[in-house]
């Protein structure tokens, strides 16, 4: 993969740095019909090393009495060799015929350039100065120069003139180049979804852009379109097989997929690849548990709480303890938990320990167990922790049972406390255990309880959490076991009918 830097200008004279534009831009055009090379055109070092490219073609040029004198290099980014390299004078003229010579440093034939250099010129000056009046009287001038068309597209999202950068699309001219297309389309494209579908469109023609096939994969893996990102994660490590990330994220995608050989063995590659990384013991347990192979997914959590007690706050205990009970060793998992509870929330508030192990017991099948514990610990207590063991009995027997609140057992928890924090649990409570009659409406009262800007992601959460209880839990196994990671919230409380791959 090659990436193409913008030329240096030395000559001290600002007005030109269109030259090193110019001359970039265009010997990048003079290999885009390559797909191995995917060339792209970046500003800086840093550019580069983004993309991850194993070669650069860059240099300088200077103005004097005789022309530009250009001189350019190829390197190897790996190793910072230089393997080729070139030095020319020539006047603005050949400037064009420059960017060949450029691009024929990695020993291909360079395609015929797209325009003259007039057209260039005018280019690159639009580019360098991001003036958006130039480029969209450029491309007005020059309908078929298919490269300034995503270039215009980005200008104008930039100056908010969104509908005017789609329109785009339909002024295309039929002769215009493939590849200009596909990157008007993508440029275009606006949520996830639609934007790896116009990436995926781009990859065809740019088969070895990681940037593509990593937004492409993110996507796939965020919707749950675990094919796609098998397929997109497995091209990634031919592309960078050094790169962990790519790696981890194929086992993943091969462990939702029910394809357990191949998850370990991307997450074995993984571990190979970080052998002092806690996340690979990590993976592994959850592509054994996922699959439901629960011995071999608590042996390896259990390898990581005793190499690494501190990753992640101690969660290894908590998901072996998930393990051994899947695995029918209910003594081995009470044990990880009084361990993980010790360990990882000994500093906690007791009501924030009194949840978990609560929670704990209805989660592996002991209801009646969980409510005796809540009710004795509230008959001990007093004051807050009174209020809230209270109050999380109740979120349970929701959770459980759907026994919903009254308004006075409400009103009787938000008198009993001051406690902030508690408070807003007892009032997203009332929030979500309304008799809603829609999702639309139950979505309206949380808008309108949590308006705030800077609460967005708490009114998503909850917003989610509604609409899980508002659907009937399903009573089959899911196909892929998936695996609780964090402590419990009060959300989840709610929510424990739901969760049915935690309950027996």
């Amino acid at each position: 993969r090659v990436a193409v830097q913008i030329f240096e200008n030395q000559s001290g004279d600002k007005s030109l740095n269109w030259a090193g534009h110019m001359v970039a831009s265009a010997a990048a055009q003079r290999l885009s019909s390559d797909p191995a090379l995917a060339p792209t055109v970046v500003a800086d070092a840093e550019g580069w090393r983004e993309l991850g490219s194993g070669r650069l073609l860059s240099g300088t040029f200077r103005k004097d009495r005789k022309g530009f004198r250009v001189e350019g290099r190829l390197t190897d980014t790996a190793s910072s060799r230089v393997i080729g390299s070139f030095s020319e004078v020539s006047d603005e003229a050949g400037l064009l015929g420059l960017s060949e010579k450029i691009a024929a440093m990695l020993g291909v034939k360079p395609d015929t350039p797209i325009g003259e250099m007039g057209a260039w010129k005018d280019f690159a000056l639009a580019q360098e100065t991001r003036n958006l009046e130039a480029m969209e009287k450029f491309v007005g001038a020059h309908i078929n120069f298919g490269p300034a068309y995503p270039v215009l597209a980005e200008m104008l999202k930039r100056a908010g003139r969104i509908d005017e950068a789609k329109a785009l699309g339909a002024r295309l001219p039929a002769g215009i180049d493939l590849l200009s297309k596909a990157q008007l389309a993508y440029s275009l494209a606006t949520d996830g979804p639609q934007r790896a579908a116009a990436a995926k469109g781009l990859i065809v023609l740019r088969p070895t852009d990681v940037r593509l096939r990593a937004e492409v994969a993110a996507v796939s893996f965020a919707t749950g379109n675990w094919g796609s990102a098998r397929e997109q994660f497995r091209e990634l490590t031919k592309l960078e097989p050094s790169k962990a990330d790519w790696w981890n994220s194929l086992g993943y995608a091969n462990a939702n997929l029910n394809q357990l050989p191949e998850a370990v063995a991307a997450f074995t590659e993984y571990r190979r690849l970080l052998p002092n990384e806690p996340n690979a013991l990590d993976s592994l347990g959850e592509a054994y548990f996922m699959n439901r192979k629960f011995k071999e997914a608590a042996g390896y959590f259990d390898e990581a709480w005793q190499k690494y007690p501190g990753f992640q706050g101690g969660v290894e205990w908590r998901k072996a303890a998930f393990a051994y009970y899947r695995a029918g060793d209910l003594k081995t998992a009470d044990a990880r938990v009084d361990a993980w509870i010790k360990q990882a929330l000994g500093n906690a508030p007791p009501r924030a320990q009194a949840l978990q192990r609560a929670m704990w017991l209805a989660r592996t099948g002991r209801w009646k167990q969980a409510q005796d514990f809540l009710k004795a610990e509230a008959v001990k207590s007093t004051g807050d922790l009174k209020t809230a063991l209270e109050l999380y009995l109740a979120m349970m027997s929701f959770g459980m049972d759907g026994a919903r609140p009254t308004e006075t057992s409400l009103a009787t928890l938000q008198k009993a406390t001051r406690d902030g924090a508690l408070r807003t649990e007892i009032s997203i409570f009332a929030l979500l255990t309304r008799p809603f009659a829609s999702a639309q409406a139950m979505e309206a009262q949380i808008a309108a309880a949590v308006p705030q800007p800077q609460l967005a992601q708490l009114r998503g959460e909850l917003i989610a959490a509604g609409r899980k209880i508002l659907t009937t839990a399903k009573p089959e196994k899911p196909a892929v076991f998936p695996l609780p990671n964090a402590a419990d919230t009060a959300l989840d409380a709610l929510l424990l009918r739901s969760q049915l791959a935690v309950l027996p």
